[in-house]
């Protein structure tokens, strides 16, 4: 996922040591490229001190999101950074370290020493579990704040794994997902869609889906798979994924999508 990059008056090499901070770094789950990786040069308690020494620090400190629900398509929130210095600062550019969070900057550049400005951002959550996304600041000088949001992709039925692979030069297989609650709550899958598998086991906390390669080829050779958007082919119209929606009483989020990749030898 690529990073949301905002360039104002950025001198060319600091905006390509910013496109390399942020090339560095990604948006998964805490603990495994979750993108709160320490400027570089710096690790453990010596980032937390260089980050408490910048001159732009955010009202209130790390913003945390909570749990987000897997369904929803888009978060929008505002937070704001401050000037702690007794100097002004100019920010000549800002970034996101994830393509999923979109910041925009509102008001003037240059900030008097004690104002504030808004951070107005749009989030596009994807995957599940902990995760840690930051935008960075910087001026002529370099890097002159950070702000961190941290929230969680969870708190529904989601499918375990989400996507499984099948070779398009081996057998037809039948892919078993498991479709479990996160808080053990009972439900019931209802139907997939399209319907290129079958429900073993519809009741929950864990159900269980099983989706045929071969149904899902056909769905998609089919007049209604070749217009349906889930189905993806690559430009030369090879197929590549297949998604099946997975529809559940689940009063939270009552559908969550499982994916079956083509794969070439």
């Amino acid at each position: 996922m690529s990073p949301s990059l905002t360039f104002g008056r950025f001198p060319g090499c600091l905006a390509l040591l910013a496109l390399a901070a942020c090339a560095a770094s990604s948006c998964g789950p805490s603990g495994d490229g979750s993108g709160t990786a320490a400027p570089s040069g710096r690790a453990g308690g010596s980032s937390s001190k260089f980050l408490a020494s910048l001159p732009l620090q955010a009202e209130g400190g790390t913003l945390d999101l909570g749990t987000i629900l897997p369904c929803v398509a888009v978060v929008d929130r505002t937070a704001t950074i401050r000037n702690v210095t007794k100097n002004p600062v100019e920010i000549l550019g800002y970034a996101s370290n994830c393509g999923c969070l979109t910041p925009t900057l509102k008001g003037d550049r240059v900030i008097p020493p004690g104002e504030s400005r808004e951070l107005e951002f749009s989030l596009r959550p994807s995957g599940y579990g902990s995760k840690s996304i930051r935008v960075e600041f910087a001026s002529s000088g370099g890097m002159v704040g950070m702000l961190r949001v941290d929230f969680k992709v969870g708190g529904a039925v989601r499918p375990l794994p989400p996507v499984q692979d099948h070779h398009v030069s081996g057998k037809h297989e039948a892919f078993d997902f498991d479709i479990v609650s996160e808080e053990g709550a009972s439900f019931k899958v209802l139907s997939v869609d399209p319907p290129v598998g079958e429900i073993v086991r519809a009741q929950g906390p864990r159900a269980l889906v099983r989706i045929s390669s071969w149904e899902a080829e056909q769905f998609a050779q089919s007049p209604m798979g070749l217009k349906s958007p889930a189905v993806k082919r690559d430009a030369e119209g090879r197929l590549l994924e297949v998604m099946v929606t997975v529809l559940t009483d689940d009063p939270a989020c009552p559908r969550t999508v499982v994916s079956l990749a083509f794969l070439d030898p």
